[in-house]
């Protein structure tokens, strides 16, 4: 075997175990865009009988797309909520509740995610408040009191790598299922998630409707999913040769609606 032999064998060896860990990620293998490339939709607010709703809130990671995939502990971008004034919070402002980053969810309470060498990962928001996060099975309309839930901060029982968030994170822990047939993350019905805000004053329920920009049909999903695992298996370039217009081609834009408890008492 010639060198230049030795190096496209070595060559098809490196991009089939890419492809391995690409599909083993939880999420979507079709990452978004590259941010500097692709503008961003604008998140929209509307309340409705006192239910405020989001949608479009953009939680995708900061780096290129290939980086994100080959490595799931490179740089993450967090997009840091308020829930008082249903904002996005900027700079440096300590006053957020809750932050996103791909299916991620942290809460402004507890302390920073450290890895298996007992680091903290340095990406994550400086949480500086009390807020809290806990999650309740029933129906959201109906769900009014929280008396017996137990409130939790990330990482306060010494947790490691992203296993002690308020808001489980993983396929079925938290508040998502991921399909790892269709690559496709959905909302676990009747999962409500509670959160306690960061300044201690008030306590909102949420339920996350959609994590795919303009919270489009599940049928729909699909349908579009496929066409995009069909460019995926035969080499395609999914921004290339998928057009925009393809539903289940942005993932990481949140569509949730939350309102105040009823028995809002801290």
């Amino acid at each position: 075997m010639d060198k230049m032999t030795r190096f496209f064998s070595a060559l098809s060896t490196l991009i089939f175990l890419i492809t391995i860990v690409c599909c083993n990620s939880d999420d979507p293998i079709h990452s978004p865009p590259d941010v500097e490339k692709i503008p961003r939709v604008s998140m929209k607010k509307w309340v409705d009988a006192g239910i405020t709703t989001i949608s479009n809130l953009y939680a995708g990671a900061e780096n290129k797309p290939e980086e994100t995939r080959l490595d799931t502990r490179s740089t993450r971008h967090f997009s840091r909520f308020r829930f008082s004034d249903a904002a996005l919070v900027t700079g440096t402002s300590p006053d957020w509740d809750i932050a996103f980053s791909t299916t991620e969810i942290l809460v402004n309470g507890g302390y920073a995610t450290r890895d298996d060498t007992g680091q903290p990962e340095p990406d994550e928001p400086e949480r500086t408040g009390e807020a809290a996060g806990a999650i309740a099975i029933g129906d959201f309309e109906k769900l009014q009191s929280v008396e017996d839930i137990r409130w939790k901060q990330d990482n306060k029982d010494g947790e490691t790598y992203r296993e002690g968030y308020a808001i489980p994170h993983g396929s079925g822990k938290g508040w998502y299922n991921y399909d790892f047939k269709m690559h496709l993350v959905t909302p676990i019905a009747g999962r409500v998630l509670l959160f306690r805000t960061h300044d201690q004053k008030h306590r909102f329920k949420m339920q996350i409707l959609s994590y795919y920009k303009n919270n489009p049909k599940l049928e729909e999903l699909q349908r579009d999913q496929k066409i995009i695992l069909k460019v995926y298996d035969r080499g395609g370039d999914i921004e290339s040769d998928i057009p925009d217009t393809n539903k289940a081609k942005y993932a990481r834009y949140y569509t949730f609606r939350y309102v105040l408890l009823k028995d809002d008492q801290v």
